[in-house]
């Protein structure tokens, strides 16, 4: 009942973005590029400023999965606007964005776009900590410091999030 077109819009955006994460990780690039889009018009259209960093993001992990480099370099300007914008409340979308940013060798950008370990909430829905710290094992790796492996370490040897797929990204940042 609460996807139907009455039903909380909030609930909707959800559901639609991990339907879009789902669709990444099954390989079902143009259906989440499809679904990034609708929640973008979704949260623009039912004023859902708090719902744009997310969106944004994996919008640009879509476009960069289809080898859309300029696109996703857009897409990511544009989840990087909104979520500084948020602060604390996008912490989520700030990781994801700073892997991305990894991915396209902006080591620095990285860095400075993830959230500190304050500002990171704490649950072992999708573990925030142990991405954040896996993508910041992936940054000092590039620039061949040793607390990189310590950072990999720590963030390997958490439990696994509730969301499986998460967990693997946060080993694949890891590797």
């Amino acid at each position: 009942d609460l996807l139907t077109p009455n039903g909380d819009v909030r609930v909707h955006a959800g559901v639609m973005a991990r339907a879009l994460e789902l669709d990444v990780t099954a390989g079902r690039y143009g259906r989440a590029l499809h679904r990034a889009d609708a929640l973008i018009h979704l949260s623009r259209r039912r004023e859902m400023p708090e719902r744009l960093p997310e969106a944004h993001a994996l919008h640009a992990v879509a476009l960069w999965h289809l080898g859309q480099e300029a696109a996703t370099r857009d897409a990511l300007r544009q989840c990087i606007i909104f979520a500084r914008a948020l602060g604390d409340a996008a912490s989520s979308s700030r990781i994801r964005s700073s892997r991305l940013l990894c991915a396209l060798g902006e080591f620095d950008e990285a860095e400075q776009l993830l959230p500190s370990t304050e500002q990171i909430p704490h649950t072992r829905i999708d573990d925030p900590g142990g991405q954040a710290a896996a993508v910041r094992a992936r940054i000092q790796a590039n620039r061949g410091k040793p607390e990189g492996a310590d950072l990999a370490a720590w963030a390997m040897t958490r439990p696994l999030p509730y969301l499986r797929f998460r967990g693997a990204e946060t080993l694949l940042d890891c590797a």
